[in-house]
């Protein structure tokens, strides 16, 4: 078996895994649904920017995946020649990410929304993965694509997943605007404690 073809199958693998994982959680139980003329001016807002935001950048992700898989000749006017060592590098940070994946779901459990919104009876998650970074859901994400695109060598994956990332960031501003408009001064103090994507050095997390 060629090297690329191994890449492709461990590509495959990892990603039904990965999709395993989210669509199990997105098929249990979650909070109390709002109804909808109780949705604040800013969740409606943050809900249709973030679509616009992040439309190019997901969809040519899914786009540049589908053809490395249908066909990655396709793709080769963007191979980057990578060396084997760097593509099992990304091999080993997709495998990673999956126990994480699992237990950033768990802790959130039925808080968990597929969505920008908060629910009715919606509790702040400070435990866990989330006691020393606020979005560790979307720093996985994040780090999964792009060890993705290591894996299939070709600069269209890893562009579309550094652009995703982008996107993330901003819909993180405007989350974070949603959460502290609910939770206020408890918001405020767990962003002191926290960094957004990776922990403040030397700073102590909430263990509660």
């Amino acid at each position: 078996m060629s090297e690329d073809r191994t890449f492709l199958i461990l590509f495959a693998l990892l990603y039904a895994v990965f999709t395993a994982i989210r669509v199990y959680y997105r098929s249990r139980p979650t909070v109390r649904e709002r109804p909808e003329q109780e949705q604040t001016e800013e969740e409606e807002r943050v809900g249709g920017a973030a679509g616009v935001a992040v439309a190019v950048s997901v969809l040519g992700y899914w786009a540049s995946i589908a053809l490395y898989v249908a066909s990655p000749s396709w793709m080769r006017w963007s191979e980057l020649a990578l060396p084997a060592w760097i593509r099992w590098a990304g091999v080993l940070a997709g495998i990673v990410c999956l126990p994480f994946l699992v237990w950033i779901h768990s802790t959130m459990g039925r808080f968990y929304l597929d969505r920008l919104e908060l629910r009715e009876d919606h509790e702040l998650i400070t435990s866990g993965p989330f006691s020393r970074i606020r979005n560790p859901m979307y720093l996985v994400l994040c780090v999964f694509a792009f060890s993705m695109g290591l894996v299939t060598s070709y600069a269209l994956n890893l562009l579309f997943s550094i652009a995703t990332a982008a996107s993330l960031n901003w819909i993180v501003d405007h989350e974070e605007e949603m959460l502290l408009e609910r939770f206020g001064d408890e918001y405020r103090a767990y962003m002191e404690r926290t960094g957004r994507f990776l922990p403040h050095l030397g700073r102590q997390a909430d263990n509660q």
